[in-house]
């Protein structure tokens, strides 16, 4: 359904000064590879600005690559404009963090879930009754009524919000969704019952998901691939439970451990000391290597490849290929 090959997205850095110019470049997204199948459910993790949503946005060309190269749907997308652009998009849709700032403030909750059909012309001009019964069946659809579609989006709460933002994507029947920690800004109850949404969407209607959380458990309920993204990178994939039962990169074996230890799957916690490493202009080698207990000279020397390791399961760690031996 999607892949993506060396995909990049780089930013020119704030100058210092108010006149100044600074001729470095924040690396957002670094040379990232990867494909999600039709009714495929991938998610991405990591900490917070790793690049997760940069990723999610670029999939999708809601943000230009600098470098790199995305086919959608078997199409490549990556130098698409205009109308075939538009068209393409009718395949994938996003599902934003914030419900609220996501939907137009001055627009009611029909009027919303009503404008991607209208946009790309799903309908006549002059058939609002068929529209008007397409809202409802998605406002239905996704656990709300009919009476919804006639309230703001401040009438609603978080979770409602959520819903209207849910609809407003499947409107267009998409095969794929990239969903940005769309659950994040919901409380626990809420956070439950759109899961079971997604999953029951997905179903139902057979679309991948590229899912974008932060949450390992949420990852760990709804995904069947994880990737693991650090400084911009991919650091470790794989299948869900081969991730969480034997990580293999030190990141993400830090970075589950605290998950694996409430399920009772791990004795202690593994503590990452120090902050992730700027993402101007990183350093050569490893950008793990500031972190990780058992970096080495060759860590701080050259960046590791992806390794293959079994079953679809891969990480890109120097201890992986027998260039440095693990320390304790």
């Amino acid at each position: 359904m999607l892949q993506v090959e060396n995909l990049t997205k780089h930013y020119p850095a704030r100058g210092r000064g108010l006149f100044t110019r600074d001729p470095r470049r924040v690396r957002a997204v670094d040379g990232v590879s990867f494909e999600v199948k039709a009714g495929e459910v991938v998610a991405v993790v990591g900490e917070s600005g790793c690049g997760k949503s940069t990723l999610g946005r670029l999939a999708i060309r809601l943000l230009e690559p600098t470098s790199g190269s995305i086919r959608l749907g078997g199409t490549d997308i990556t130098s698409l404009k205009g109308e075939a652009l538009r068209e393409i998009r009718l395949t994938a849709q996003i599902v934003f963090q914030d419900p609220f700032g996501s939907l137009n403030p001055r627009m009611t909750v029909g009027a919303s879930i009503a404008y991607p059909l209208r946009v790309n012309r799903l309908f006549g001009r002059a058939d609002g009754a068929a529209i008007a019964r397409r809202v409802d069946e998605l406002l239905e659809r996704v656990g709300l009524n009919a009476a919804h579609a006639r309230r703001l989006p401040h009438e609603l709460s978080g979770g409602q919000r959520q819903r209207v933002g849910i609809a407003r994507a499947i409107a267009v029947n998409p095969k794929l969704l990239v969903l940005d920690e769309p659950v994040a800004a919901l409380d626990l109850s809420a956070q439950a019952r759109v899961l079971n949404l997604f999953k029951e969407l997905q179903r139902e209607m057979g679309m991948a998901y590229l899912f974008i959380t932060h949450d390992l458990s949420v990852a760990e309920y709804m995904a069947d691939r994880i990737l693991v993204m650090y400084a911009g990178k991919l650091v470790e994939t794989g299948g869900r439970l081969a991730l969480f039962q034997a990580p293999r990169h030190p990141y993400t074996q830090a970075l589950f451990s605290a998950a694996m230890l409430r399920s009772g799957r791990a004795s202690e916690e593994t503590i990452l000391e120090g902050d992730p490493p700027s993402p101007i202009d990183p350093l050569p080698g490893c950008r793990f290597n500031t972190r990780c207990p058992h970096a080495g000279e060759v860590c701080r020397a050259a960046e590791p490849a992806m390794s293959a390791l079994d079953d679809g399961h891969g990480a890109a760690c120097h201890l992986l290929t027998g260039k440095l031996r693990r320390s304790g």
